[in-house]
């Protein structure tokens, strides 16, 4: 097994390093070359786990030119968000993957931590200013907003300028999750009004606004970041029952029919007054639905002492494997939506919890994502490279089931 997923990967990691390939994709206009998601700056966790495992195979060079071409990108399209997927915090991941444990790119590293705090105050006064109004989901998020910078600041917390950094983060956390009114109705600090939605479908769906429940996009990445903090004991005021008051939250709405629990990707303002989803819709994945919020009611457990949270999760987890897999709605081998991310939050739940049962899922899964390997497709896994729905992210997850200390990449999805 361990010889099939590394030449997987190194089929994969020299397909992803290769420039040449990224011609057709350049020309579309949402690609980023430094964004963390889709861009380079993805490509980078795959070559460093691959020059962990072969550290004279070269590929720290193919890296190298990554980051090249990655500041090339840096010097027409100045870096303006501190996101992790989309900003100074996904470069910053980016480099310290092909670091080899912070020994090179150190001056590099070193000008990304200045963008980041010389801006961070700035962006935290602006988000602070919307509480109990204006909050968007680009302000506390994993993918856009705070909670994705917080998970870099706590990577790197051991510097007390990033330690000083992640506490003023988390001070803003703590004060988005205070109850708010809305038209007179006590509702969660997260609520986000229709016109604060992000996109035409959103405000397509939800008139009124709605409560995000996606780990990538809504209120249970700001739990795994609070819970994750706590955890290495970094808290400010208040953090222990924000966490209580989210995961507390997430489980009251917990929905069950017949095809078992299930948690919704939104709670819009119909469901509030109903007291329970109206439109079922199910997402087995990373970014939404059951798996992803089970994980940090998991990480809450964890930090808070509190079994019963931790129950939750995993009685979750056996809830997705009982449910059809045609409701799923994770169709490709990506991370994102995918199995490949099924997978990786399956494995972290049977390690941590011990159950054999989700191991023998974690198994079948794995099973399943190297079926869907096709050599003849671009980059092994389709024709998307990046990290997020592309072929170096399931090459990670991959890599992941070798079984050997790997390097910090699966820290940006909040899985640990």
């Amino acid at each position: 097994m361990r010889e099939k997923i590394m030449d997987i990967a190194r089929v994969i990691g020299q397909r992803t390093s290769d420039l040449q390939r990224f011609e057709a994709i350049r020309t579309e206009p949402s690609w980023i070359g430094y964004d963390f998601a889709n861009g380079y700056a993805g490509i980078c966790p795959l070559l460093g786990e691959l020059d962990r495992l072969e550290p004279d195979a070269g590929w720290d060079l193919k890296g190298h030119a990554l980051l090249q071409a990655l500041q090339g990108e840096m010097a027409q399209r100045p870096l303006t968000s501190l996101s992790l997927w989309l900003g100074v915090a996904g470069v910053a991941m980016a480099v310290r993957s092909l670091s080899r444990g912070g020994t090179r790119y150190v001056q590099f590293t070193e000008q990304l931590h200045g963008l980041l705090l010389r801006s961070l105050d700035e962006q935290l006064a602006d988000r602070t200013q919307r509480l109990g109004g204006g909050v968007k989901a680009v302000d506390f998020e994993l993918i856009q907003g705070m909670s994705g910078v917080g998970r870099y600041l706590l990577l790197t917390a051991e510097r007390p300028e990033m330690k000083a950094a992640l506490l003023r983060v988390l001070e803003y956390l703590v004060r988005l999750t205070a109850p708010k009114l809305v038209d007179g109705v006590e509702v969660p600090g997260w609520y986000i009004s229709f016109d604060q939605l992000a996109t035409p479908q959103e405000r397509r769906l939800s008139p009124q606004g709605h409560l995000n429940l996606g780990l990538s996009h809504g209120i249970p990445g700001v739990l795994g970041l609070l819970s994750l903090a706590l955890e290495a004991g970094i808290e400010v005021p208040g953090q222990s029952g924000a966490v209580t008051r989210i995961a507390d939250w997430l489980i009251s709405w917990r929905q069950t029919d017949a095809t078992g629990s299930y948690w919704p990707t939104h709670v819009k303002w119909a469901d509030l007054q109903a007291g329970r989803v109206l439109q079922p819709y199910y997402r087995e994945g990373w970014c939404y639905g059951a798996p992803g919020v089970a994980r940090m009611i998991w990480l809450a457990g964890r930090a808070l002492g509190r079994s019963d949270w931790q129950e939750e999760a995993v009685a979750s987890y056996r809830e997705t494997f009982r449910r059809p897999e045609e409701l799923w709605d994770a169709h490709k081998p990506n991370f994102c939506h995918g199995r490949a991310g099924l997978l990786q939050l399956t494995a972290a739940m049977a390690a941590d919890s011990g159950a054999a049962d989700l191991a023998v899922q974690r198994d079948r899964l794995l099973d399943g994502v190297l079926a869907e390997y096709d050599p003849d497709t671009s980059f092994g896994y389709g024709d998307d490279p990046g990290l997020l729905n592309g072929a170096a992210g399931t090459a990670l997850v991959l890599l992941d089931r070798i079984g050997e200390q790997g390097t910090a990449w699966e820290t940006a999805f909040l899985i640990r």
